[in-house]
């Protein structure tokens, strides 16, 4: 799984400046995008690049500052819930500037609730 995960995370920074970032959401903590070339579809589950870019400057867990950050993220489509797989925050906003941190999360499985950004996000990836 971590091979799988390192290789998702080397797709994603390689195509943060080529990636066809659609727009899924925008709140007062950030705008969020998903790249739909970077699809994949495995049954009921699906992986899927994403940006949030934010409005405000956040910080890491090692007080690194930062203004967007991708995900590489997948949903159960059958299921409706997801969890991050890879986590990359960057200096600048839509992928610029220093990446940091770079994590491999593979995070739990978190239910998506009707009429958040995430089922957004998920009504997208999963139709």
């Amino acid at each position: 799984m971590k091979r799988h995960a390192i290789a998702l995370l080397l797709a994603i920074l390689s195509g943060t400046a080529m990636a066809d970032w659609q727009q899924v959401s925008d709140d007062t903590e950030a705008v969020a995008y998903l790249d739909p070339a970077t699809l994949v579809r495995t049954g009921d589950l699906v992986t899927v690049s994403e940006l949030n870019d934010f409005k405000r400057v956040a910080t890491t867990v090692s007080d690194s500052l930062f203004r967007s950050s991708m995900t590489q993220r997948a949903y159960d489509c059958a299921g409706a819930r997801t969890r991050i797989i890879t986590l990359q925050p960057f200096e600048g906003q839509m992928g610029a500037g220093r990446a940091l941190d770079i994590m491999t999360v593979d995070g739990e499985w978190q239910d998506i609730a009707a009429g958040s950004a995430r089922a957004d996000a998920y009504n997208l990836a999963c139709r």
